[in-house]
């Protein structure tokens, strides 16, 4: 499973340590599943179906050093139209430093759960899925940010 994110932040409160901002943004995932039944059942059947799924979140920033930074956001997402159902809940913790003015490190932990359920027929081109998909991940972050 891949997932591509993005998200813009609006800081409705920053001062000189802290900043609390809103977002809003997107979850792309392209997912390709495949079954297999044996037995009394045979059968193999692939297909692939892309969840776009926008989300809504907060974002908080609090500089416990000049270089040194604790960040965690939130970003969930629930939608119920039609045949579909489908929620994402993204939320991560890291701690960042600032090695260089635009050249940062972070360590962190990342909880994601995607759940997408299709009921019945879908009256959209090109899906033709029915089912339930969920998604549980949990890990730790190691990562380089460049800023410009």
């Amino acid at each position: 499973m891949k997932i591509f994110k993005a998200t813009y932040s609006y800081s409705f409160f920053q001062d000189d340590r802290f900043d609390l901002a809103a977002s809003a943004g997107l979850f792309v995932i392209p997912i390709d599943y495949s079954i297999k039944a044996t037995n009394l059942l045979e059968g193999h059947e692939e297909d692939s179906v892309t969840a776009p799924l926008p989300v809504i979140g907060l974002r908080g920033d609090f500089a416990i050093t000049p270089k040194l930074f604790l960040k965690s956001n939130i970003d969930f997402f629930y939608l119920e139209y039609d045949n579909y159902e489908g929620s994402i809940i993204d939320i991560r913790m890291a701690i960042e430093y600032n090695l260089f003015k635009n050249i940062g490190f972070g360590l962190g932990f990342e909880h994601l759960q995607v759940d997408v359920e299709a009921k019945g027929d879908s009256d959209f081109p090109g899906v033709n899925f029915n089912g339930n998909i969920l998604f549980n991940y949990s890990g730790v972050l190691l990562y380089t940010k460049i800023y410009f």
